[in-house]
């Protein structure tokens, strides 16, 4: 959240230039709000990629 740019790298997805400006734009807490409303099949983001790299550093 506090680097949009750099988030989008390192989950490798793209978002465009007003994205991230509404993205940075809207407060934290809003934010938090709408995710811990959202159905949990919908909240989080599919990126096996991101799974693999995550469990190979936590050794497992």
């Amino acid at each position: 959240y506090h680097d949009p740019p750099r988030a989008c790298v390192e989950l490798g997805i793209q978002m465009t230039e007003e994205e991230m400006h509404a993205l940075v734009a809207t407060p934290r807490s809003v934010l938090a709000e709408l995710a811990s409303r959202l159905d949990g099949r919908i909240s989080r983001l599919h990126l096996p990629h991101l799974v693999s790299r995550v469990k190979g550093a936590q050794g497992t």
